[in-house]
Order: C-alpha cells, then structure tokens, then sequence
C-alpha cells in the first residue's frame, strides 16, 4: 500500500479553483493534483486572505462583468475548499505555528504570509508545495533548524518527478 502524503498547498496552487491560472500552475495540473489518491491536500486559511487580495487587484483592471464573475468565482471556491471532498483547512495560527513563523522571521524569511504557510506546513505536514523561491532557499539552508522529521519542499515540476 502507497504511504499517504499530507501536502500542504502554497497559494499558486489554490489559485486554478479561484479562476486564476499562472504560468506555473494550471486548471489543468489541478486536476492531476485531485486525482492522485494517496494525498491529503492541506490549506491554510491566510491563502484565502491573500486570494482574496489578489482578485480585488485585478477587479480594479477589468469591466464589471468580468468583476462580478470574479467575485462570484472566490465565492463558489470557498465553498468547494470548506465543505469538499479534497482540501482540508488547517489552524491559522496556533502556539506551534506561532514559534515556526518566528523561527523563520528570524531565518529571513520576509512575508508574514509565506510564514504562517510554510510554519503550518512544518507543523502538520510532510510536504510544502510552492514556487516561492525565499521559502526553497530558506528550507535548503535550514532546514536542521526548522525540523527533524521528514519533510519536503518541493516546486510543482520536483513533485511530478516524485509523486506522479
């Protein structure tokens, strides 16, 4: 039997579900995402903060249908993250993730946002998925300061070599 994974997912993978696709992470690797069977899918809450954040910015670029799509959009996902089958929502912010995200303040890891993250990852999971480049340096430098469990960081294109 396949060892379960519990993959944290950065922003960029949330994105897809929110209308909203990058170069580095599609509607379409979503989906490869979602049917792969032995993984536990994580989200942290400031994900849905910082969605939200960047759907405002691009409201403010486009006409008001495109606006209200986009709006109604952030809403259906939330609805698909919370009461779905796929994602699982972990604490904000807990004594644990508090100390992590201080330890990687103190690391020189610079967004408040990419610290609750990463920390949560640490905390409740064995893989970070991100293409935040700060966090990869971060975690290759130190990572015996961060955790002695087994734990990955991986970028989409590491995790498909591994998992797919």
């Amino acid at each position: 039997m396949k060892k379960r994974h519990k993959v944290m997912l950065d922003t960029t993978y949330l994105m897809p579900l929110f209308g909203i696709e990058t170069e580095k992470f599609s509607a379409s690797q979503l989906q490869i995402l979602l049917g792969q069977r032995n993984l536990d899918l994580f989200y942290s809450p400031v994900s849905l903060v910082e969605l939200k954040w960047i759907i405002l910015k691009q409201i403010k670029k486009v006409n008001n249908i495109f606006k209200k799509t986009l709006l109604s959009r952030y809403n259906e996902a939330l609805w698909y993250l919370l009461y779905g089958e796929y994602f699982y929502e972990l604490p904000l912010i807990d004594p644990r993730i508090n100390t992590l995200e201080g330890i990687l303040r103190d690391l020189g890891l610079n967004d408040y946002f990419d610290r609750i993250i990463f920390a949560a990852a640490l905390e409740y999971c064995d893989i970070l998925l991100t293409e935040d480049t700060e966090i990869h340096d971060i975690w290759l430098s130190q990572k015996e300061k961060l955790t002695d469990k087994e734990f990955r960081v991986l970028s989409w294109m590491k995790f498909k070599q591994f998992f797919l």
